[in-house]
């Protein structure tokens, strides 16, 4: 009998969690039937009622693990706990929010053991606002257009993994991580089903703009050095320009034209050339700290305690 765990990440999720629990239930006794079968909850530093929920799944479902985190680390890096933690033949993770039906994890692994290492979902539509779906759909295609690895379009971390790919994706070790870029790399045979994305059932969203600009500047600069190679293009085409409009103006002068006056002419070069100086130190800047922050060799997070099944603290 082959083993299953389904990591599931979850960061004040006590409006939903009941409802989580109560679809997983029957999908993991059905999968009791051919799989050992084990559920992972990561709290991620939750400040609402979640970890008293979890302690009381664990009491009441014997399949029920969790580990919780000495505070908020982010989704990704709890994604991260979830590989660390695996033993596992079957990997299957899933987010908390119920956006992603978890009914869909024995067709996931019905094409896992069709001869996938990966079985990835990818949403076909999306029940959320146009202005989100435009930004999302136009950042897959940035994507695209960046990575010299093959993108997997508009998908998120609803995946399965077999033994093989999730131990190799425990090797990564970034510190800012993009799950779905890493799974992306790893290669081996990989297969994506398309779904219809519904809305959450409760709550809202963890995930702040600001978290949102983060998690797309990793998945930027964590797999492409496009940026800077632009950087460069961009310089190179600045200079031509003022070697050609200085030549311009000479010739010009040369030809007994009035010309224009000196200090707008400066004014508008120098204000050019600053803007995008300061653009292209950025860029540079987003590299130099990445390299920091890895140099450091922090862990990526603290684990405060480790609950398994039927209430026991391992940790």
């Amino acid at each position: 009998m082959s083993s299953v765990t389904i990591g599931i990440p979850l960061y004040n999720e006590e409006e939903v969690f009941g409802s989580l629990l109560g679809r997983l239930e029957p999908v993991v006794r059905e999968l009791k039937k051919e799989h050992s079968t084990t559920v992972l909850f990561i709290d991620d530093g939750s400040t609402d009622d979640t970890p008293k929920l979890l302690d009381s799944a664990t009491q009441n479902h014997s399949w029920v693990n969790y580990i919780r985190f000495s505070r908020n680390f982010g989704h990704q890096v709890a994604l991260t706990a979830i590989l660390d933690h695996c033993t596992d033949d079957i990997l299957i993770t899933l987010d908390g929010d119920l956006q992603d039906p978890p009914e869909l994890i024995p067709q996931l692994i019905q094409r896992l053991n069709a001869g996938n290492e990966v079985v990835f979902v990818y949403r076909k539509t999306r029940d959320e606002p146009l202005l989100r779906r435009l930004t999302y759909s136009s950042y897959y295609r940035l994507l695209k257009f960046f990575w010299r690895i093959p993108v997997q379009l508009d998908s998120g971390d609803y995946a399965a993994f077999s033994r093989k790919a999730y131990e190799s994706l425990r090797d990564f070790r970034e510190v800012h991580r993009f799950h779905r870029g890493l799974r992306s790399w790893i290669g081996f045979r990989q297969e994506g089903i398309g779904i219809e994305r519904g809305a959450r059932s409760a709550g809202s969203s963890k995930y702040s703009l600001w978290k949102l600009f983060n998690l797309a500047f990793d998945g930027i600069f964590a797999f492409s050095i496009f940026p800077i190679r632009f950087s460069l293009f961009c310089g190179i085409l600045l200079f031509l320009a003022g070697f050609g409009f200085s030549f311009f103006l000479l010739a010009s002068y040369v030809a007994g034209n009035e010309l224009p006056t000196i200090y707008a002419v400066f004014g508008a070069l120098t204000a050019l050339a600053l803007g995008v100086n300061f653009v292209f130190l950025g860029i540079i800047g987003e590299y130099v700290g990445r390299i920091y922050e890895q140099v450091k060799g922090r862990p990526q997070y603290l684990v405060e305690r480790f609950v398994r099944k039927n209430g026991r603290e391992i940790s």
